[in-house]
């Protein structure tokens, strides 16, 4: 990936938290995050 790149990562539950809900995240859901590479040091 290049910077200013832009990718979707997807935790499928089971790598997640599981059947266990944690702070407001429900049990097993799907985390998806969207990250941005800023730098390349």
């Amino acid at each position: 990936m290049k910077v200013g790149g832009v990718r979707l990562v997807i935790v499928p539950p089971v790598v997640g938290y599981g059947a266990t809900a944690q702070n407001g995240i429900p049990a097993n859901s799907v985390l998806i995050f969207q990250v941005q590479l800023a730098e390349v040091q």
